[in-house]
């Protein structure tokens, strides 16, 4: 059986790590990933894709990435059932198990700077 999923797409927001009922360090980050073809009306749909991250990917994802940079994901699906107000519910989630950083954040000038020189940050290795 296979149960592994592949995404490439841009960060929404900056990633915020937390710690779950559990006491692990977990990370929920949005997704953009475009679509590889047009819809009827010429345009790329975009699909804004939820991945979950567990422990030391969760805080390397918190670290080293901001809105706007370009990763790469290799995730599974993960189903659980959730009993809201006496309904029983299914939800399906991507649970992240790789992380490839791509790019970064597109650069940002540092406004005060007289010169507006840009300002660069040293993305280091992850460890693991």
């Amino acid at each position: 059986m296979i149960n592994s999923v592949i995404l490439v797409g841009k960060l929404v927001n900056d990633p915020e790590i937390r710690e779950a009922a559990n006491g692990k360090n977990v990370c929920e980050v949005v997704l953009a990933t475009k679509r590889p073809f047009k819809s009827l009306n010429g345009t790329y749909d975009t699909d804004f894709i939820k991945v979950t991250f567990w422990e030391y990917l969760a805080i390397n994802i918190n670290e080293y990435c901001s809105k706007g940079a370009t990763i790469g994901v290799r995730a599974r699906l993960q189903s659980r059932k959730l009993n809201i107000q006496d309904k029983l519910y299914e939800v399906i989630e991507v649970v992240g198990e790789q992380l490839i950083f791509i790019s970064k954040a597109p650069l940002k000038v540092d406004q005060s700077n007289d010169d507006n020189d840009v300002i660069l940050e040293e993305i280091k290795e992850p460890s693991l």
